[in-house]
């Protein structure tokens, strides 16, 4: 993690913020120290704290209570209790004095954390604080966002958390901007405070923050693995499996006078924490001046419960029942009624993407797509951020490399509302000037960091040697620093009015609806929507034909990233399949990448493999990351191991495993209602039918071991292979 500035930013933060208690002591520990650890301690360590007295099983899913309980019986019965001995460490001084820490690091803008000393989890003002949090600093409608963000322009991004562990935390602010402004950015950030502190709260502000909690409590509940983890954290924490439903109830009672005096409490600059992580070569500047300040759910729930407790219309079946129709206009509809929530998520997908990029500005969709909910003929961008937030919903859009378009998730008693700017912001987007300009310093503020994550910098590597620069897979999705400053409005309004349009598009709606009252209602808010589709392409991909390797060489990184390509299969051909279970045969923990290159010989820091998918052959793609000493043997070693996975058929145990693991993700990702709602429109649009995942599965059970290994055989080629290595 050395290279990583998101990481080595937060344990920063936590060594500068605490001085005594164990938090500021990396999680992963410390390198002297670990090469240090001899097996006895590994093994001391698993006696003192693996008992069961220390651990607790939380079963969620479709099972039988006894049944299971039998069977938790039968194999952990045996595990005997133990003396748990006590963990004695240090706790944290009153912080009486600011702090700060500034360090150079291989980024290309400034990050910048403001910490102040919060709560634990079991704190009367937790609840309050939490508000506050989300008041401040939580989606385009908080404070911080709108000022610094939208009205001064003088960030990329803000953010406010409120961390609390079993210890005292953080109240946390995240500042992403250009080193020049920082100061003047986080006087802005304590005037705002200042205003939390002694000024009126709206109702609206209240409303909206508690509006999210409850959301999100309701999302979180869609997953077996949400609920799983809200029950066995909440045991552990705090000692109540249920906390979760009384932090609801809590947060609900909380009034503009307790966060006023949670920001009075806890926004002390006197106590704050600054961190601050500055491009390489940076100067410091001189402060901005700025003005002298002063230092100084119950009915819900019970729904909820009673609702999860109800197998929706159609659940136990192995394929869901979903009604297609077509509204009015052609647009394909898909609506899966599931009631088992009050939730509703809708997806509205239109093909296009980078790959249809090749006529216009690289960059252009990317930022089209943002635009889509910054304005239209009778909403700002405010008004449709803050109309989802308000009701604790979200209106996201996505850009993929051959889809893009817009969600929503609300509450069932919030559909109305959904359609009704849906309909809106898909048929009448403006493209306001003001808000252009808005989105392009964000756009390339985005392009500028891209690259500091050391993966998605070596991954964009690896692309342009794969695709080539001029092919829109090649590059960044986002553009670059001088086409984004070239994209003009009218650039942005002819690829919207080309791609935005019914006939090529499909509508998704998953959740607890009635279907035809649903469908009537987006008839009839787009009833005019009537053009029809004028996108050019796709782009077509290159085949690998020869052996291409490429050096990438980056000066003072500690690490080396070697990514090894092949052509990849067929998207959604059994081809595809037997290559994601031949992933799961060789890659993941415990599989032979793992435990030769990283267990036995001690070469990866990391290591793994995946398929790219697309509607045209993409890649088949290795990666490892190793000390760059040895980056040789590194590529040596990780050849030698796939060639041998070409001439060795996997065992029974090890093909079982993989394909268990593929069935399981598939079951696992497809559990939310809007994940359900997007996957349906993307394998509509790109031609393998929204009934795929769900077919998909069966093919995967029925894969042999000469399938995964014909597969294997196939693609490998070691004579039309991409080698990429980025490092110093």
């Amino acid at each position: 993690g050395e290279d990583s500035p998101g990481r080595q930013l937060w344990q920063t933060t936590m060594a500068t913020a605490y001085l005594k208690h164990p938090f500021r002591v990396p999680v992963i520990g410390y390198l002297s120290l670990f090469n240090s650890l001899t097996r006895d301690d590994l093994v001391q360590y698993y006696k003192d704290r693996y008992v069961p007295n220390n651990s607790i099983c939380v079963i969620v899913g479709d099972f039988d209570a006894k049944e299971a309980k039998a069977k938790v019986e039968k194999a952990f019965g045996p595990w005997k209790r133990r003396a748990l001995k006590p963990v004695v460490y240090e706790t944290e001084p009153l912080q009486v004095a600011p702090r700060e820490m500034e360090r150079e690091f291989a980024v290309k803008k400034t990050s910048c954390y403001l910490a102040y000393p919060s709560m634990s989890m079991t704190h009367k003002d937790l609840f309050a604080t939490d508000v506050l949090s989300l008041i401040a600093g939580r989606g385009k409608t908080s404070r911080l966002y709108r000022r610094l963000v939208e009205k001064e322009q003088i960030v990329e991004s803000v953010a406010t958390s409120n961390w609390t562990p079993e210890d005292p935390g953080l109240f946390l602010v995240t500042l992403v901007c250009d080193y020049d402004k920082l100061e003047r950015a986080i006087e802005m950030v304590e005037e705002e405070f200042e205003k939390l502190k002694n000024g009126p709260i709206s109702d609206k502000e209240l409303n909206r923050a508690k509006a999210i909690v409850v959301s999100g409590t309701v999302r979180q509940r869609e997953t077996i693995e949400g609920i799983a983890g809200s029950i066995g954290s909440s045991e552990l924490r705090v000692g109540n499996p249920e906390f979760d439903d009384y932090y609801d109830a809590e947060i609900k009672k909380v009034t503009a006078e307790q966060v006023r005096a949670a920001a009075r409490k806890y926004l002390v600059a006197q106590r704050r924490n600054k961190v601050v992580f500055k491009p390489k070569g940076t100067k410091a500047g001189k402060a901005a001046k700025g003005k002298d300040k002063k230092l100084s759910r119950k009915e819900l729930l019970a729904q909820l419960r009673e609702r999860a407790n109800k197998r929706g219309s159609g659940e136990k079946s192995h394929m869901p029942k979903v009604w297609e129709t077509k509204l009015g206009n052609g647009l394909k509809t898909l609506v899966y009624e599931r009631p088992r929530l009050p939730l509703v998520a809708i997806a509205i997908s239109f093909k296009g993407g980078t790959r249809y990029e090749q006529n216009y500005s690289p960059g252009t969709v990317s930022f089209m797509t943002e635009m889509l909910v910054k304005g239209t003929n009778k909403r700002t961008a405010e008004e449709i951020a803050e109309s989802f937030e308000n009701v604790g919903g979200s209106i996201p859009v996505v850009v993929y490399s051959e889809i893009f378009g817009v969600r929503a998730i609300v509450l069932k008693d919030h559909l109305d509302l959904a359609v009704d700017v849906l309909s809106d912001v898909v048929m009448n987007s403006t493209f306001p000037e003001k808000e252009v300009e808005k989105q392009r310093r964000l756009q390339l503020a985005a392009v500028k960091t891209e690259r500091d994550q050391p993966f998605s910098n070596a991954l964009l590597n690896f692309k342009e040697v794969r695709f080539g620069k001029n092919h829109p897979w090649g590059r960044s999705s986002l553009g670059t620093e001088k086409s984004v400053k070239a994209i003009k409005r009218a650039e942005l309004l002819r690829y919207y009015k080309a791609a935005c349009t019914p006939d090529n598009a499909v509508l998704s709606i998953v959740g607890d609806v009635d279907k035809e009252a649903v469908v009537k209602k987006f008839n009839d808010k787009m009833r005019a929507w009537q053009s029809r589709c004028g996108l050019t392409g796709p782009a077509k991909a290159k085949t690998i034909t020869k052996v291409k390797e490429k050096k990438f060489p980056e000066p003072g990184k500690k690490q080396m990233f070697i990514l090894l390509g092949f052509e990849g299969a067929d998207f959604g051909s059994d081809d595809e399949l037997a290559l994601e279970v031949y992933n799961n045969v060789v890659g993941g923990m415990g599989n032979r990448l793992f435990r030769n290159l990283r267990g036995l010989k001690s070469l990866a820091y990391q290591v793994g493999c995946w398929h790219s998918s697309g509607s045209e052959k993409q890649s088949q793609l290795f990666y490892l990351v190793t000390d760059p000493k040895r980056t040789d043997e590194a590529i040596s070693s990780l050849e030698e191991e796939l060639k041998d996975s070409q001439v060795k058929l996997p065992d029974r145990d090890t093909l079982q495993r993989a394909i268990n693991k593929v069935v399981g993700a598939t079951a696992i990702d497809l559990q939310e209602n809007r994940a359900l709602a997007a996957t349906f429109a993307y394998h509509e649009l790109l031609g393998t039918g929204w009934k795929f995942p769900f077919e998909k599965n069966a093919k995967v059970a029925a894969m042999t071991a000469d399938d995964v290994l014909a597969a294997a055989k196939k693609y490998l080629n070691f004579n039309k292979k991409i080698l990429v290595t980025v490092g110093p």
